[in-house]
């Protein structure tokens, strides 16, 4: 439950909390950022974004603010799987491997078309080497869910 949640981010806010200020030091929270995210050189724009006052030291109010503003970003996720789909598809009704390769190569991505062919056997129902909005969408949930 998200009460559960907030909860434990709690406890591990105050783990990493200086002792008896119930705050953490932005050079304490990059640390952290560096070592359990993927964030690497957006850091210090989450940082900005989490020290709303700009003390330096972050409080368990600010991170959750933080949190929430970044939840509420994700809330509609089939929107966002239709954007990806649209950007992917080019408008047809289904995708090769060969052309998502393509696509994820121009962003920067280094899945090789192997990597991507054994992601997409797995939801190609139909076993036609394409696939279609539906099939992208559980092939993303199951990478997601991977990670």
């Amino acid at each position: 439950s998200t009460q559960s949640t907030w909860e434990v981010l709690r406890r591990a806010f105050l783990v990493y909390s200086e002792q008896g200020t119930e705050t953490i030091t932005v050079q304490n929270l990059r640390t952290l950022l560096k070592r359990f995210t993927s964030l690497n050189d957006k850091v210090d724009d989450a940082i900005r974004s989490i020290d709303i006052d700009n003390d330096g030291h972050i409080t368990f109010n600010e991170l959750c603010k933080y949190f929430e503003a970044c939840l509420s970003e994700h809330v509609d996720h089939h929107h966002e799987i239709h954007e990806l789909w649209k950007l992917f598809s080019g408008g047809k009704e289904e995708i090769r491997a060969d052309e998502m390769h393509t696509i994820l190569k121009e962003l920067g991505c280094q899945f090789t078309l192997s990597d991507i062919l054994n992601l997409m056997m797995e939801v190609d129902q139909n076993g036609d080497g394409s696939i279609d909005k539906e099939e992208f969408e559980v092939m993303l949930n199951k990478y997601n869910s991977s990670k």
